[in-house]
This record gives structure tokens, sequence and C-alpha cells, in this order.
């Protein structure tokens, strides 16, 4: 399968990327991040499906969030990340 990818830097950038009227399918984002943590960045693009990923242990997204949050932990491969961005949206 094939993606168009937008990318930022940070969640604040990304919040700029998520014009109306651009289609975004998954919101992929780091639980860490400078200015705006992933979480945050979801919360604020709550319409859309989120894949987190993360060195940290999965439990700090799974409080609150169970059976919601998919999560793929870092390293990750190519075709890890294929596998997890395809669960999400199916």
């Amino acid at each position: 399968m094939s993606y168009t990818v937008l990318t930022a830097a940070n969640g604040r950038e990304a919040l700029q990327l998520a014009l109306p009227g651009t289609r975004i399918d998954l919101l992929v984002t780091d639980l860490d991040m400078p200015g705006l943590g992933g979480l945050e960045l979801a919360a604020e693009l709550d319409h859309l499906p989120v894949l987190y990923m993360s060195g940290h242990p999965r439990d700090l997204i799974d409080n609150g969030h169970e059976g919601e949050a998919h999560f793929i932990q870092k390293p990750f491969g190519m075709a890890d990340l294929a596998r997890a961005v395809e669960a999400v949206l199916a």
C-alpha cells in the first residue's frame, strides 16, 4: 500500500498542517515532542485515528485510553510500522 506522508518537526507544526480541507487519514505521533506532546496533539485532532510511538512503556498512554490507543514501541522497523498503520486504518 502507498501513503502520502506529511511531516512536522513538532506538535505545533503538525497542527498547522491539519488545516480544514486537508485530507489526513491517520495521525502518527511520538509521545514526547517539544512544546506540544503526542497526547495533547491527538486531543487537538480528536477526529483522527492515532498511532502513538514511544521508547517509553505503553502504559503511559493506556491510562484513560484503554481499548482506544494504538501503539508501536521504539525501536521498530519499517515492516512493523506498515503493519501498525494498516491495523489502525483497518
